[in-house]
């Protein structure tokens, strides 16, 4: 069984990075962020508060889009199209189809929200203009721009000499090269002497960032349940629904729980997504513990653990048939 989830899951990793609506929304977030210090220049709050609170909402929203957009491809359309029935006709059940179908979005998306959080610690790193006395670390600029050139120039040599999916290597391309770029600047400071972790790395905004993660791994596993039953339009629905009753649980249960009663376990089922946002923290400088940290992580796996079983059910009294 863990050899076929792994198939599984491995083929959906591919079929979802070669979907161009993935890199492009990818490229679209990626830029948002790395724009974001533009946008703070015009605006009179905080402008690295207003950057980093911008970049994590970009990458929530992003990683929101790109599991919808993933699941109901790589599930919905192949219930819809029969592909589904082939792979089922094996010796492949439904468990293993909706776990493998789950991990292998999971796995792509957090290729993608990795990618983000790079460009927003390179971001961070650059620094806004929003005084005189400020001096921009151009270095970081120049380090995602290269990284994005280069990572084009292999794609479009692959695809074109190879005839190897363009979206495909392009994504595995800016997986390496910011990464390579994120490692550089994590070794050496904003005078360029090396001084490991010192200017290049920001310990509470990944902490955030991996809060953010297991947020949208939450709605992932909402979006794969509904594309076991339902299309696009109305797996958005579902996941939106979730997304917004989740940021709002904890304010509905306080202001109607004692009127009506059902309110409270209605909105206790709904995952609450306020306990991964934690922009506040970043502002005040405090230093986000590591075991909160772990608590989100369990919460978070005991979350899509009961998602998925959900999912697993209502697949299991789909009929697919040919």
């Amino acid at each position: 069984m863990i050899r076929t989830i792994y198939a599984i899951a491995r083929n959906t990793l591919s079929e979802t990075i070669r979907q161009n609506g993935f890199g492009v929304l990818l490229a679209f977030s990626c830029f948002i962020i790395a724009m974001s210090p533009t946008f703070a220049m015009f605006t009179f709050v905080d402008s690295v508060k207003l950057v980093q609170d911008m970049g994590l909402a970009t990458i929530l929203l992003s990683g929101l889009f790109l599991g919808v957009l993933s699941s109901t491809n790589v599930i919905n359309n192949e219930i819809e199209g029969r592909t589904a029935l082939t792979v089922l006709s094996k010796p492949v059940n439904r468990t293993s189809f909706v776990i493998g179908k789950f991990l292998g979005i999971a796995a792509s998306v957090s290729i993608a929200t990795y990618i983000q959080t790079v460009v927003l610690l390179l971001t961070y790193r650059i620094g806004v203009k929003d005084s005189a006395s400020v001096e921009l670390d151009y270095g970081a600029l120049a380090g995602i721009i290269i990284a994005t050139i280069v990572s084009i120039i292999i794609a479009i040599y692959y695809n074109y000499f190879l005839n190897r999916p363009f979206m495909t290597i392009a994504i595995w391309s800016v997986f390496f090269c910011i990464s390579g770029a994120g490692l550089f600047f994590i070794l050496f400071n904003k005078e360029y002497k090396f001084a490991p972790f010192t200017d290049g790395l920001n310990y509470n905004l990944m902490m955030a960032s991996s809060l953010t993660l297991m947020a949208i791994l939450i709605l992932v596993s909402i979006s794969v349940m509904a594309s076991t039953t339902l299309k696009m339009v109305a797996n958005f629905v579902v996941s939106f629904l979730a997304f917004f009753g989740g940021l709002l649980s904890e304010y509905i249960i306080n202001q109607y729980a004692e009127k009506f009663i059902a309110v409270k376990y209605i909105f206790k089922a709904v995952p609450d997504f306020q306990i991964f946002w934690i922009t506040e923290s970043l502002t005040v400088g405090k230093t986000i513990p590591f075991i909160y940290v772990e608590h989100c992580l369990i919460y978070t796996i005991y979350y899509i653990g009961a998602i998925l079983l959900f999912g697993i059910l209502f697949f299991s009294r789909k009929e697919v048939t040919g």
